[in-house]
């Protein structure tokens, strides 16, 4: 059963996944069955044609393990630990944008 008070994204979390986020993913797949996994993001990934709706997948690690999941059969994400070092290097809406562009 999925929680129905489950925390959505944040938007001090700029709405974005970075690698090293402590995340809860759910999956459902074809069959009817659910897979919850709580996890460290690494990426997402294409393998194949870009238009293939089947071809992304997402990366992630669990005790040191990395995995691959299919993205389109993600239901739900949820961002339990952000990484503050991997979202403090990132200019966020044209910050310092006069010092890059004068």
């Amino acid at each position: 059963m999925i929680d129905s008070d489950s925390k959505s994204l944040r938007a001090t979390d700029a709405n974005t996944v970075v690698e090293g986020d402590r995340v809860r993913l759910k999956f459902l797949y074809p069959n009817g069955s659910m897979e919850m996994m709580e996890c460290t993001w690494l990426s997402t990934s294409t393998l194949g044609a870009p238009e293939n709706p089947n071809g992304s997948w997402i990366l992630v690690s669990v005790d040191d393990h990395v995995f691959w999941k299919p993205l389109s059969h993600l239901i739900q994400l949820e961002v339990l630990e952000a990484t503050g070092e991997a979202r403090n290097g990132r200019r966020s809406l044209g910050a310092e944008f006069d010092h890059y562009h004068r």
